[in-house]
């Protein structure tokens, strides 16, 4: 009795520890596995969209705005860009539910395509960063 008393202590322990750190520490990914993609500055993906079309690559950038709903697409802006540019990062197909995360840095990897008069990003991971306090 007392080894399965041991084991199950040991298995709370572990559960507990393993939501403790999801939540306070380490990252929260989303989607498919990075694949290590080239990065691409915000900036340039909105100043020369055309050289970036349906390439794949790697942003960074802070969570200004966010699907109200389901969290499923979002603004990234890179905060050393003094021009303020946005990139529209939409997620609905590869995780159509994402926590909201707005001030936090993210990090996605995708392509940018062209729909209809302007440019989206479509993300197929995306890793929230842990901002230290």
């Amino acid at each position: 009795m007392k080894p399965i008393l041991t084991l199950c202590a040991v298995i709370l322990f572990a559960a507990i520890a393993a939501i403790a750190w999801k939540y306070t520490g380490g990252e929260d990914h989303h989607g498919q596995a990075f694949t290590g993609l080239p990065s691409a500055a915000i900036t340039d993906l909105a100043t020369r969209p055309a050289d970036f079309i349906g390439k794949p690559v790697s942003v960074r950038g802070r969570l200004m705005k966010q699907c109200k709903m389901s969290g499923c697409w979002f603004y990234l802006v890179d905060p050393a860009d003094s021009g303020g540019r946005e990139l529209f990062v939409e997620m609905g197909d590869t995780t159509p539910t994402l926590p909201k995360r707005v001030g936090q840095t993210a990090h996605v990897e995708g392509q940018l395509i062209k729909y209809g008069d302007a440019y989206q990003f479509i993300g197929i991971a995306v890793t929230f960063e842990k901002d230290p306090k």
